[in-house]
């Protein structure tokens, strides 16, 4: 699992375009974002340089945020934040 630290995804608008990037990279992979912690996890063949690049293309700045600073355990995808 590659994760990194998006602090600019701030929204459901930031999830799609960053999951649609990944994905353009690898239609395969699996990608799981937190939006409470700005952090999104993929399980991919592809290297993390690639999958970097593909959230900047989509408009965020990702940061390596390894080791991962929330489990994943496979049972929740999206974490949104309860309303304010």
């Amino acid at each position: 699992m590659i994760v990194f630290s998006v602090p600019d995804m701030v929204s459901c608008r930031s999830m799609g375009a960053i999951t649609k990037s990944v994905k353009a990279v690898d239609h395969e992979a699996t990608v799981r974002i937190d939006m409470v912690r700005h952090v999104v996890a993929i399980e991919s063949d592809s290297p993390a340089p690639a999958l970097k690049r593909a959230i900047d293309r989509a408009g965020f700045t990702a940061r390596n945020a390894w080791p991962a600073p929330v489990p994943f355990d496979g049972t929740v995808d999206v974490l949104l934040p309860l309303g304010e």
